[in-house]
């Protein structure tokens, strides 16, 4: 690999890619490019979903709807047994 400018540290990674693709010959950027196009297909072959489930089921968990409708369960449920001790 060819010798660093002077000022290399102070530039963003772009530049500092730049610069060392610059020094490579046509095979090895043939090379790299190849390497790019593999990555970008192996992401497009494993999607990855927006949401993860655990993080769904927590955004459903305290949905007011839900929240509401375990409260109502409970309540039948308190309703039953009472109903069911004044049956005995």
């Amino acid at each position: 690999m060819g010798k660093r400018p002077p000022s290399f540290d102070s530039l963003s990674e772009f530049e500092r890619l730049t610069f060392r693709l610059s020094r490579l010959s046509e095979a090895e950027l043939v090379q790299v490019h190849d390497f790019v196009d593999e990555l970008e297909t192996s992401r497009r072959r494993t999607p990855q979903p927006e949401i993860f489930e655990d993080e769904l089921l927590g955004v459903l968990s305290i949905a007011p709807e839900n929240i509401r409708a375990r409260q109502v369960y409970a309540w039948e449920q308190i309703r039953r047994r009472a109903a069911g001790r004044g049956d005995a």
